[in-house]
Parts: structure tokens; sequence; C-alpha cells
């Protein structure tokens, strides 16, 4: 069979100008090639100093600081670089994610109600209460708190002892704020009650001690 013929490359004349992201000559690419790659070598270099600390003078000839060095462990690490992840559990990412599973699921997944700050109290809720591992949960806001309520109000019907003991703190807490709103008046009076019958006490005491 005969050899296709090589294809024409394409001049840098026919390519559209909207395409060429860089517009300069090539010295001047070369010269930022060259400034990046001593910018980065530097950066390598001081991170060498600062981990390696045992280099007294980096201009000392037949020394460098990988040479020199004396390794210095950091407390809770295995690496010579420090080493920081970050985890967002909120954020622009997990929203993309979330609206692609929507529209997998046919659109019956929860939307952005609008507000991030309520949105991410009803996306805690619902993966406290494992609303979203039984199904799609519906996109309103508010069919989504009436979901919210009536598992709510199943696990109170499982486990009513933990909401009573809720219920019990909460009223502790009521009688507590009344105490506070006695009067003068009111103050004296169950001061002298309690007088009263402290004194009432300490009298009938030494009448059971000859009775015994």
């Amino acid at each position: 069979p005969e050899a296709s013929p090589p294809t024409a490359q394409p001049k840098t004349d026919d390519l559209e100008p909207k395409l060429v992201q860089i517009q300069a000559r090539k010295a001047e690419i070369d010269r930022r090639i060259m400034a990046f790659m001593e910018r980065k070598q530097l950066e390598v270099n001081e991170n060498n100093i600062r981990e390696f600390c045992n280099v007294i003078n980096s201009n000392q000839e037949n020394s460098c600081a990988r040479t020199d060095a004396v390794f210095t462990p950091r407390p809770g690490s295995i690496s010579h670089i420090k080493v920081s992840r970050v985890v967002n559990t909120y954020g622009p990412q997990t929203q993309q994610e979330v609206a692609q599973s929507g529209r997998v699921r046919g659109g019956n997944a929860s939307e952005d109600c609008g507000n991030s700050a309520v949105e991410e109290r009803l996306q805690n809720l619902e993966e406290h209460l494992r609303l979203r591992h039984g199904g799609p949960v519906p996109g309103s806001v508010y069919a989504r708190l009436k979901e919210l309520e009536n598992r709510v109000l199943q696990l109170e019907g499982s486990s009513p002892e933990y909401f009573e003991s809720i219920n019990s703190l909460k009223k502790r807490k009521k009688v507590h704020d009344l105490s506070q709103k006695y009067t003068l008046s009111d103050l004296d009076a169950k001061i002298n009650v309690l007088r009263a019958m402290l004194l009432k006490k300490s009298t009938d005491a030494p009448a059971q001690t000859m009775d015994v």
C-alpha cells in the first residue's frame, strides 16, 4: 500500500490571534522561563535552609543545605516539609456535586434554597437524621422541613425517654428563671419562714434526745 502523505503543519500566520495566549518574541519568552526557574530555585533554597537548620553560611564552597543538614523532627509529622490540608465540608464544589446528583436522580433531589446558611443547616440536619441515605429528599424548603419533623416524631415515638430528659431540662430552666422574679417583700417572707423552720428543728432536737 502507498504511504499517506505527511500532513502539512500549520504556519504561525494561519493561526487565529484569539488562540494565541502569549504574544511575545522568543527572546522574551526565554527570559520569562529563566526568571521562573530562578524564582523556583530560590524558593527551594529557602525551604532547604528553613528545614535543614545546620547551614551557617550558604555561600560556602563545596557545601549545600542537604549535605550539611541535621534533621529536625516535627511533632506529629513524618515529612521534612510542612504539609497542611484543608477539608471543605461545604462550598461550591459540594454544591456542584449536589446539583449533578440531582440531575442523575431525575430532579427529585434537594435544591439550594438560596440562603447558604439555611442550606447548610438543613443539610446537616438531613445527614444527622439519615434522610439523605434513605432516598431522594424533596426540593422545596418547606417539604424538607416537614420531612425533618416527621423524622423527629418517629424518633420521639421509638425513644421517648430521650425527649423527656430534654423537656425536664427545659422545665428546670424555666423554674430557675421564675425564681429570680421575687420582690424584696417576698424574699423577706421566705427568709422568715425558713428561720422559723430552723428554730423549730433546733428546739425539737433536744426534746428527742431527752426522750431517748
